[in-house]
C-alpha cells in the first residue's frame, strides 16, 4: 500500500484576539479619540483663561499708563496757577486762577471716578456704547482747556462733525488727552487744527 501515511486534518481553536479584534480595535478607537478630544478641551479651556488673564494684565498696565498721563496736564496746570498766585504773579488773574485750580481738580476727580467705572465694567466684562456727537465732545474739551488757550494766544479751528458708536465717558478721555497734548506742545501763538 503506497498511500500516505498521514492524513492533515483542519483544526480550528478559540482565539480571543483573533476573535475580537476588530472590535477591540474600534473600542479602543474611539477610546483614544474621545481621550484626546477631552485632553484638547481642557488644554484649550486652560488656554483661553491664561490668556485672558495675559490681556487683562497688559489693559491693566496700559490702564495705568494711560492714567498717568492723563493726569499730568491738570496737574501741570494746578501746579502752574498755585505757582503764580502764591507768586503774586498777574494779581488782576487771581480768580481766574483758582477757578482753573478748580476746575481742574473737578476734572481729575471725573477721571479717577471714571477709572473707578472703569473697574466696575471690567468685572461686567461690558462697556456700553452709544452715539456720540465728536464735535460736541471736542468743544466740550476745548473749554476745559481754554485758560491755557488763551494764555498761550492759541487759535484753535474746528472743521467737521460726526457721530460714532463708542462710550461716552471713554472718548470724551481719549478726545481731551489729544487736546491737552496739542495744548502742551504748539508753541505760542500756534495754530491747532481739528479736523
Amino acid at each position: 500500500n503506497a498511500g500516505p501515511r498521514w492524513k492533515i486534518y483542519p483544526v480550528s481553536y478559540f482565539n480571543t484576539v483573533n476573535l475580537f479584534f476588530d472590535e477591540i480595535l474600534t473600542g479602543g478607537g474611539v477610546l483614544t479619540v474621545l481621550a484626546d478630544l477631552f485632553s484638547y478641551l481642557i488644554a484649550r479651556i486652560r488656554y483661553m483663561r491664561y490668556r485672558k488673564e495675559y490681556e487683562m494684565n497688559e489693559y491693566r498696565n496700559g490702564l495705568t499708563a494711560a492714567l498717568a498721563h492723563d493726569l499730568k496736564t491738570p496737574l501741570a496746570a494746578i501746579s502752574g496757577y498755585a505757582e503764580n498766585l502764591i507768586a503774586n504773579v498777574h494779581t488782576e488773574k487771581r480768580e481766574t486762577y483758582a477757578e482753573s485750580i478748580l476746575k481742574n481738580t473737578q476734572y481729575i476727580d471725573r477721571m479717577i471716578a471714571d477709572t473707578l467705572d472703569l473697574a466696575k465694567i471690567e468685572k461686567a466684562a461690558e462697556v456700553s456704547s452709544e452715539q456720540c456727537n465728536i464735535e460736541k465732545i471736542i468743544k466740550d474739551s476745548l473749554v476745559h482747556f481754554s485758560d491755557e488757550i488763551q494764555a498761550k494766544e492759541m487759535i484753535v479751528k474746528l472743521d467737521g462733525s460726526g457721530a460714532v458708536k463708542a462710550n461716552p465717558q471713554m472718548m470724551a478721555q481719549m478726545i481731551s488727552n489729544l487736546i491737552g497734548n496739542a495744548v502742551r506742545y504748539t508753541p505760542e501763538k500756534g495754530t491747532i487744527e481739528i479736523n
